[in-house]
């Protein structure tokens, strides 16, 4: 086989490797997985720590944790259209 050809293979197998890559990625994406009883209690702790505002018109607080790229809580829950403000704190 001659060097164009092997080019010409080794081109075609990296399109399909990153095609097959990202439409994997997609698959997962969508799909929602269920939380752990240790990330439920995380996020159960970290509603408490936030504070709730009875004002409608405030949005809710949340203070995450920032260290070493880890975050705390790592996940965080809110409605559609819930107005929240995030902050980070290093």
């Amino acid at each position: 086989m001659s060097t164009k050809g092997i080019y010409i293979t080794i081109i075609i197998l990296l399109v399909l490797g990153g095609a097959f890559y990202f439409l994997r990625q997609k698959k997962g994406f969508d799909q929602k997985t269920p939380v752990s009883d240790k990330k439920e209690e995380k996020m159960q702790s970290a509603k408490s720590s936030t504070q709730q505002t009875p004002d409608l018109n405030k949005p809710r607080e949340i203070v995450v944790k920032v260290a070493d790229f880890n975050f705390d809580p790592a996940e965080i829950s809110v409605k559609k259209g819930e107005k929240i403000s995030i902050i980070f704190k290093i």
